[in-house]
This record gives structure tokens, C-alpha cells and sequence, in this order.
């Protein structure tokens, strides 16, 4: 099937998900309503190693990254619900419970199995790399460690303290959100962009989505919906399209946390250079997001 811009797909009788135009199913676990599932990426960003082997030698460089190593992988997408409209803005917690078990399940064997860096994240909307309406997430395991996990690496080796750990004890409490007893949503002190926020699990020493217990878990579903709750309804209110990424950070050694970062603002020049700007104030993000919930 044929990429989809998310402005032309409205119902589910044109989704393509829906029509069962997609690659095969590789897991698949029962709802309260329809189920979750996870296949392959039919446009994948990695492939595995016998792509490589099988590849010509004019096309072997283009799987050769930075530091002169070959680059390989899978890429993944879960389907958060096999009903067209349900994601997890809308979802109870025990679906959203179940949707978390299987991309721990699939994190779980590919860091184990394969020593691989996983990768999940959460795109929505065409302007920030959505492609379909139909509620997903994508998972990735490579041999490539993302930048941002190196960087993660480096703060926890400078301050001694996991990144996560480090902003529980140094972000306000003025900027809490909501507290979830084992994590806790907060907008960052050094908030890049309007209405970004964390969800933090509170146990530095978990760095995995398959170490988390059945009330973190809990705890990471509802962050999760009230994060997209407050994203999906703030953005309209500031005259933005519905767009937000939501990235996860499960680096070995530096404790789990998330990012939720909504297209409120667009990049520009010193953004590129690594200095952002932004056209907002934490106090007032996080009063707003209150109210909001």
C-alpha cells in the first residue's frame, strides 16, 4: 500500500489498515474492543544484516554510517487498536495496560536476542512525519545508539545521577502536571517549545519499558493519555494543526522517561544550531496543562 497524507484519510472504510492492506502480523493481543497488533514496516528506515549481503557493492555504502559502521536493523509498527478511532487519547487502561506489555515484549526481545538499541516512538500528524490516521506506534532496534541516548549516557557519567533522576530533583514543583505514585508528567524548567512535557518513571534504576512492574505500567498508561489529552486539545486552542512526536527513552544505564513534544512552534535557524528559542513560559505551559486535565 501506498503512503497516506493524514488530511485525505477521514474514516476508517478509506484507512488501509482497516481494509487489511498491510504487511504480515508478527504479534497480536486480544482488547476490551477489537485488538493491538505489531507487523512490519512496509517503508522501513533499517534492514537486517542478509540486506547488506545481498545488496550490490555500488549500494553497500548507503548502509554505512558516520563512524564506518554498517547500519542494521528492523523497523516496526504497532497498531494501537485494530478499531479505526480508538488510540490512546480514548482508550481504557487496560488496553492501554496491554498495548504498553507488547512493545515491552518486543523491546525485551530485541535488546536480548540481538543486543540491539530499540527505538519507540510516536508520530502524529503530517507536519511532524505522520503518514496515517490510524493510531500507531513505531519501534526500531538497530545497532545505531541515538543521539539523544548518547547524550543521556554523557549527563548520567558528568552528574552521576540518571537524567530522570536528576529532574525529579531539580525541576520546580510548580511545574508537576500530575503525580502517578511511580512517575509523574511535569513541563521541563528549560522548555524548549511550548506544552512540552516528561513523563518520568520515578525508579532510576529501570531503564526498559520490560522491567516495569504491573502498577508502573498503570502508571505510564495514564501519563501517556493525559499527555495526547492535553496535546490534542491545547493545539487547536493556539491555531495549530493537531501534530505532536512522542519519543521514549530506554537507554541502558540512564533511567526511563518520555518526551512529549506538540508542533507548537517551527524550527528555525539557531534551532538547527542547537539554540532554541521558545515562545513560551514554563509556569504558565504547566498551569495550562493543569486545567486542561
Amino acid at each position: 500500500p501506498k503512503q497516506v497524507n493524514v488530511n485525505q484519510e477521514t474514516s476508517g472504510r478509506e484507512c488501509l489498515i482497516c481494509q487489511g492492506k498491510t504487511t504480515q502480523i508478527l504479534d497480536v493481543a486480544p482488547l476490551s474492543e477489537g485488538f493491538t497488533f505489531i507487523n512490519k514496516n512496509l517503508f522501513p528506515i533499517f534492514y537486517p544484516q542478509s540486506h547488506d549481503e545481498t545488496a550490490s557493492s555500488s549500494n553497500n555504502r548507503s548502509w554505512i554510517n558516520g563512524r564506518g559502521m554498517k547500519v542494521e536493523g528492523y523497523h516496526f509498527l504497532q497498531w494501537s487498536s485494530s478499531i479505526h478511532d480508538k488510540d490512546w487519547h480514548n482508550m481504557p487502561r487496560n488496553d492501554r495496560m496491554i498495548v504498553i506489555e507488547r512493545l515491552a515484549a518486543l523491546e525485551k526481545k530485541m535488546t536480548s536476542s540481538n543486543q540491539l538499541f530499540v527505538s519507540i516512538i510516536k508520530n502524529y500528524g503530517h507536519l511532524v512525519g505522520g503518514s496515517l490516521v490510524h493510531g500507531h506506534q513505531q519501534i526500531t532496534a538497530s545497532n545505531v545508539m541515538p543521539n539523544r541516548f548518547i547524550q543521556d549516557k554523557k549527563f548520567q557519567e558528568d552528574h552521576h545521577k540518571a537524567f530522570s533522576r536528576f529532574m525529579l530533583d531539580e525541576n520546580p514543583d510548580e511545574l508537576i502536571i500530575k503525580d502517578y505514585g511511580p512517575a509523574i508528567l511535569i513541563t521541563p524548567y528549560f522548555m524548549r517549545r511550548p506544552f512540552d512535557m516528561f513523563l518520568l518513571l520515578k525508579d532510576p534504576q529501570k531503564a526498559y519499558l520490560h522491567q516495569l512492574n504491573n502498577s508502573e505500567i498503570a502508571a505510564i498508561a495514564d501519563g501517556w493519555q493525559d499527555a495526547i489529552r492535553i496535546m490534542i486539545n491545547i493545539l487547536p486552542r493556539i491555531g495549530k494543526d493537531v501534530a505532536y512526536n512522542v519519543t521514549t527513552h530506554n537507554c541502558p544505564g540512564t533511567g526511563l522517561y518520555f518526551e512529549f513534544l506538540p508542533y507548537t512552534q517551527e524550527m528555525g535557524g539557531f534551532e538547527h544550531l542547537g539554540l532554541f528559542l521558545c515562545q513560551g513560559n514554563p509556569m504558565r505551559s504547566a498551569q495550562i496543562a493543569r486545567e486542561m486535565l
